[in-house]
């Protein structure tokens, strides 16, 4: 070899080994950096994982509450036709009522109140007895009907 070839190389290699001063410090940042970006990477997808499983969580939930607020829904209407049932059948029963009471007080007007001679005063007679029994009955019975229609209305 030739002094020529041997400055050559030389200058070859102080140029590679600036190269190499240059490159090396750059390549251990890098790689830290990608250490760091992997390490991030690690921690995003956990957080990603537990955030799927609590979206699944929710969304089940919110599956059983739209469920139960369907049942829950069905169960009010089924009341509140009950209650419109039951609230029509009282008011025909309170007009039933009404019409006897109604009957029974005629029927108690047309009859005599006479007092019999050998009565003491203020005693009514047998036959009118009847009569009256059923008018206080009838008209007790309608104020207890009334008090149940009060409470559902």
């Amino acid at each position: 070899m030739s002094r020529s070839d041997i400055i050559e190389k030389v200058k070859f290699w102080e140029e590679q080994d600036k190269i190499n001063e240059a490159l090396i410090p750059r390549v251990f940042e890098i790689h830290d950096t990608l250490k760091k970006v992997t390490h991030d990477h690690v921690i995003l997808q956990e957080n990603v994982d537990g955030i799927e499983v609590h979206l699944k969580n929710i969304t089940k939930r919110q599956n059983l509450n739209e469920e139960g607020f369907k049942n829950l829904k069905k169960l009010i209407q089924q009341n509140v036709e009950s209650c419109q049932t039951n609230y029509k059948q009282l008011k025909a029963l309170d007009e039933k009522i009404e019409s006897i009471a109604a009957e029974v007080l005629n029927v108690s007007k047309n009859t005599t109140t006479e007092m019999p001679d050998e009565r003491e005063p203020g005693v009514i007679s047998e036959g009118n007895n009847s009569g009256l029994n059923k008018a206080i009955l009838v008209l007790a019975l309608s104020a207890v009907v009334i008090s149940i229609i009060s409470l559902f209305v």
